[in-house]
């Protein structure tokens, strides 16, 4: 609702989703609950995993300390999910991330417009109101979504394309 009553959107680089929803109040809760006189209050147990652990960090207030435990048992993305996986079959896990996140890959796209009709119209409509904003970068890594606002796929006319179905590391290019 933010990004929408304000007419901008989301960009790379400029986190503004992490600092103003995620990161800014887990700061003032630790301040309002936890103040003492001795530093650090809290200690931030951060999810980084060793395929990101160029974003580990340390904090930058004092009053809060980041620890990476994924890192420090040497647990990559695949790794923590095939450890999920294994302990807790019943349930699904995916990429976590809001439906008009900025970094949500192609197939995201595809996926939201197909699953989510009407939160990738909200989308839209955010694009568009921005562009009348001024903002010249769209949701999709800075390009407009509108090259997934399209009503018919492939499987409309009969293909059935899985990924097992074709390899498009051939050296002419996949011509799909």
């Amino acid at each position: 609702e933010w990004y929408k009553s304000n007419g901008l959107l989301p960009m790379v680089r400029i986190p503004r989703c992490t600092f103003n929803w995620k990161i800014y109040p887990f700061r003032r809760m630790i301040v309002e609950k936890f103040k003492r006189k001795e530093k650090p209050y809290a200690a931030a147990w951060l999810g980084i995993t060793t395929d990101e652990s160029h974003r580990a960090r340390d904090s930058e207030i004092q009053y809060v300390v980041n620890r990476f435990p994924l890192i420090d048992m040497g647990m990559s993305r695949k790794m923590c999910i095939k450890w999920l996986e294994d302990n807790y079959p019943e349930h699904t896990f995916s990429k976590s991330g809001c439906f008009m996140c900025m970094y949500q890959s192609p197939k995201g796209w595809m996926a939201l417009k197909k699953n989510s009709p009407d939160l990738f119209n909200i989308a839209l409509e955010m694009e568009r109101a921005a562009k009348e904003n001024g903002v010249k970068a769209g949701l999709w890594a800075g390009r407009s979504i509108e090259a997934f606002n399209y009503d018919t796929t492939l499987a409309d006319y009969g293909f059935d394309f899985q990924p097992q179905d074709f390899d498009c590391n051939a050296g002419g290019g996949c011509f799909l």
